[in-house]
């Protein structure tokens, strides 16, 4: 059985001509380089060296052996560059898909900061809504989805990663501007830019308006935050969005208050339950969870 040490040890004999200078290269003592080399002669069978009065002379063997050993060592360099590269993750590329509201700031700040961390990864992120998010999870189109999302799709596993606390944008002329924190009574008669009814965050408002018998004068409804956003700006009425949307930089016209009651849109990190997860997945995954949304960051 032919001895990984004894290969190093023949090799460096070869490159360096004699077993002083192989000794000093390895680092071994002569005679141990010495017995080394009759071992593997041994093994093989082969005499590899004819020693002369100029030195070591390699036999036709031992030139033929050491091409096939400087192959070899060469497939292990490789391998060895290999590892190092999915050790820096630099072979991998992760697909996250995450909602339009997390994807203007939250997201590439996360991003900047993963890449920053680990330079040799490399990322795709793209934005869509929480059931088309979900629906990409489950068909393995993405690696990773960050969305609100209430599926029960067995398959899917979620991990709540923040809550989005919800916030008033209101026209900067209208009165409701002076207000440092705005309830439902405020809202009485105002003009309300919403979000579709079938939208979490719009039934928990509803509930809330209802408790406290204010019914909402919807005069348009949007499907995504930004579009209540813009449409606020535009002086058409208040909204209620997610804190997040509300902080992308616009057009000056708007003005951002607290709600109250607190109401929080849920966010989830959904992911394949049962699957294989490489190395760059599982720091990205670790990388959101510490940098989550700010607790308390609702204006």
């Amino acid at each position: 059985m032919l001895n990984l040490r004894q290969i190093e040890i023949f090799k460096a004999i070869m490159e360096a001509g004699s077993i002083t200078r192989a000794s000093a290269l390895m680092n071994v003592s002569q005679p141990a380089v010495t017995k080394s080399l009759q071992l593997l002669e041994i093994d093989l069978g082969l005499k590899l060296f004819t020693r002369t009065p100029k030195g070591l002379v390699p036999s036709y063997e031992a030139r033929a052996f050491y091409t096939e050993v400087e192959r070899s060592f060469t497939g292990l360099a490789s391998l060895n560059r290999f590892a190092q590269d999915l050790r820096s993750m630099r072979h991998e590329r992760l697909v996250v898909n995450v909602i339009p509201a997390l994807s203007h700031r939250w997201m590439p700040e996360i991003v900047a900061g993963f890449l920053q961390k680990y330079p040799e990864a490399s990322l795709s992120f793209h934005a869509s809504s929480s059931p088309h998010t979900a629906q990409l999870v489950g068909q393995r189109h993405v690696d990773l989805g960050i969305a609100q999302s209430r599926i029960e799709d067995p398959s899917i596993e979620r991990t709540l990663l923040m809550h989005l606390p919800v916030v008033c944008v209101i026209p900067e002329n209208n009165p409701l501007a002076r207000e440092e924190v705005i309830t439902p009574q405020l809202l009485r008669n105002q003009d309300f830019i919403g979000l579709s009814r079938q939208d979490i965050v719009t039934q928990q408002l509803e509930a809330h308006f209802a408790a406290a018998g204010v019914e909402l004068r919807m005069r348009v409804e949007a499907a995504l935050a930004l579009s209540v956003k813009a449409l606020v700006n535009r002086g058409l009425g208040v909204g209620l969005i997610d804190a997040e949307s509300a902080a992308v930089p616009s057009a000056e016209g708007t003005v951002i208050r607290p709600f109250r009651p607190l109401v929080q849109m849920p966010i989830y990190l959904l992911r394949l339950r049962d699957h294989a997860t490489s190395l760059l997945e599982q720091c990205f995954v670790q990388h959101v969870i510490d940098h989550g949304y700010p607790a308390g960051k609702d204006s």
